[in-house]
């Protein structure tokens, strides 16, 4: 049951595991916080499918850490749209950069 719920958000476990030790609820991470995480992420993909086929995985990756979020559907329409990594890695660092800003 956790599984899903931890797709574009893998630091569900760290709460869950905090929770049941503490009774206490982490705050949510901020959106710098998230997108220094899916970087992370984006860059581990990259490095053990290679280029082409990681970015064509990290795809549905983007769309789960995007999820919910403000203005969301312009970031998945325009990272879906990259080829490369490093466009990939730009848009993300762009997006969640913003909305922490915001």
């Amino acid at each position: 049951m956790i599984g899903r719920a931890a797709q574009g958000r893998p630091w569900i476990f760290r709460e869950i595991n905090h929770y049941l030790k503490t009774g206490q609820r982490l705050p949510e991470p901020t959106p710098k916080e998230v997108g220094e995480i899916l970087i992370e992420h984006l860059n581990r993909l990259y490095n053990h499918y290679g280029e082409e086929a990681g970015v064509r995985i990290a795809r549905k990756h983007l769309g789960w850490y995007a999820k919910e979020r403000p203005e969301s559907a312009p970031f998945r329409e325009r990272v879906n749209k990259a080829t490369a990594a490093a466009d990939q890695l730009r848009f993300s660092e762009d997006y969640f950069l913003a909305l922490d800003a915001a």
